[in-house]
């Protein structure tokens, strides 16, 4: 379930790193050979795509739940009880989103995500 994690920065680096593993192992590059990111993926004529179609996939799934009316929209955007926790505040589900579309704040993401043939372009514009 890609669409349910929150990124953190190492959970970014860590799938970076994966991709990056996966290409040397297609290109039969040894470990201890010391060959530089952007040569792999040179090599391999690609860019680096695991860490969008996990945004990509991220965002679909941001853009779906406001238009279906079932347990988990309620859950995504009804209010939360309780007291919050003590401390800093976590990186939250939503901060994902918010800062993938740049100056967009939440609700007029919420109000896009409702007309989908604008939210997809959103989507291409951002992954």
């Amino acid at each position: 379930m890609v669409q349910s994690w929150t990124l953190t920065l190492d959970l970014t680096r860590n799938i970076e790193a994966f991709e990056m593993q996966c290409h040397r192992k297609v290109l039969r590059i040894p470990y201890v050979d010391h060959v530089t990111n952007t040569e792999v993926l040179g090599r391999m004529g690609q860019e680096r795509m695991l860490l969008k179609r996990v945004k990509s996939r991220k965002l679909k799934y941001f853009g779906h739940v406001p238009r279906v009316q079932n347990l988990e929209h309620d859950l995504m955007f009804g209010p939360v009880p309780g007291k919050r926790r003590q401390g800093g505040q976590r990186k939250q589900w939503f901060d994902d989103v918010t800062q993938w579309v740049g100056k967009l704040d939440l609700p007029t993401c919420y109000r896009l995500a409702e007309g989908r043939n604008v939210f997809r372009h959103l989507i291409r514009r951002v992954a």
